[in-house]
């Protein structure tokens, strides 16, 4: 097998003509970021997201700015992405990202962003093989889409991204820049430690006093040959590999995430999100009241299984009038009172059913 044959599998599966594959799914979003109209400098992204999404933007030499999200799935709310699109005239670029697995409207996105002749980038790192309302696979709406095989992936291979697109031009482009790119400069493994250490004190601090949070602003830089990196064969040969367990790891992931479902959708004190499309959940995520959370975590926790509060609400970083809160109202709502649970292949039926046993039990 090679790269070349990794690259010609994945467009197949997405329908599209071209691949590129990358390091990772972050040096993907870096060469998609670079492929919109270089007279504009903003890319517009989901206020509550993955940090990567903004390091990508930011190494790529753009300004993030953002929109808000649904209450109903967390993903990209199309009128905040129009009303930006028509005051903002500079902005290049937006990226869809279906987070959690939950599917963006991308036929309304992409009505826009070709009204007002804008890139739409569509992040599918957490939701491979998932497909939206309109029964398209997820991936092959945007102009251009990521992929990324990275732990904690529907699909993991240690490490890998993709970026897939129709578009001669743009794949031309981005294969030329790919070219441009190395194996890793650096210790990974020493890299990722400071990285952990530092974001974790710095976000800890910003809880505490908002000022804290403009220290994200060097990450970037800081961080970047941590992202910026090529492909190696071997990890082009595991990606091949392990998607052939693709479809068994979506049936898995339903089955999990029904069971969580029709066993939580009983508590008052939940509030699920929309199930739009056939899902394939990352994690399975919910929202309960703020007051409660850390209680509620703590004991999923204490009983030996496991959960998280991601994401925070990205805007509040990088706002620089401090307003994020008031111009983000459903993201920083989302920040709050979110928690997922796993869904991975570690879970059988048994231990999902003792999971949602256990949070039904919490709140009773």
């Amino acid at each position: 097998m090679s790269i070349a044959s990794c690259e010609s599998f994945l467009a197949k599966m997405y329908g599209k003509k071209h691949c590129i594959l990358t390091g990772n799914g972050t040096a993907a979003l870096w060469i998609a970021s670079l492929l919109m109209d270089e007279s504009k400098e903003k890319v517009l992204l989901p206020a509550i997201i993955c940090p990567n999404l903004v390091y990508a933007v930011k190494m790529a030499g753009k300004k993030p700015v953002f929109a808000d999200v649904l209450t109903s799935d967390a993903t990209l709310d199309p009128e905040c992405v129009e009303k930006s699109l028509a005051s903002d005239s500079s902005i290049g670029a937006i990226i869809a990202v279906h987070l959690y697995g939950h599917s963006a409207d991308m036929q309304r996105l992409k009505e826009i962003t070709d009204r007002y002749q804008v890139l739409l980038i569509e992040d599918v790192a957490q939701a491979m093989g998932g497909v939206g309302a309109d029964g398209q696979l997820l991936g092959s709406v945007g102009d251009c889409s990521v992929l990324s095989f990275g732990p904690t992936k529907i699909i993991e291979a240690g490490e890998g991204g993709a970026l897939i697109t129709d578009n001669d031009d743009l794949a031309n482009r981005a294969r030329l820049i790919a070219g441009e790119l190395g194996p890793p400069k650096i210790n990974m493994e020493n890299y990722l430690s400071i990285y952990k250490k530092l974001y974790y004190s710095i976000y800890d601090a910003g809880c505490q006093d908002g000022r804290f949070f403009s220290l994200f602003n060097k990450f970037a830089d800081l961080f970047r040959d941590m992202y910026l990196f090529s492909i190696k064969k071997q990890t082009a040969d595991s990606i091949k590999m392990t998607l052939g367990h693709l479809d068994n790891e979506i049936l898995h992931r339903q089955k999990i995430s029904t069971i969580y479902f029709d066993k939580l959708k009983h508590v008052s004190e939940i509030t699920l999100f929309s199930p739009i499309g056939n899902v394939v959940s990352w994690r399975f995520s919910f929202c309960v009241n703020t007051d409660i959370r850390q209680d509620l975590l703590d004991t999923i926790r204490s009983q030996g299984f496991d959960a998280s509060s991601w994401y925070p609400c990205i805007a509040n970083w990088y706002d620089p009038k401090g307003m994020a809160e008031n111009k983000y109202p459903v993201a920083n709502q989302i920040e709050k009172q979110i928690v997922n649970i796993w869904v991975s292949q570690n879970y059988s039926i048994e231990r999902a059913d003792n999971l949602a046993d256990t949070i039904v039990e919490f709140f009773q």
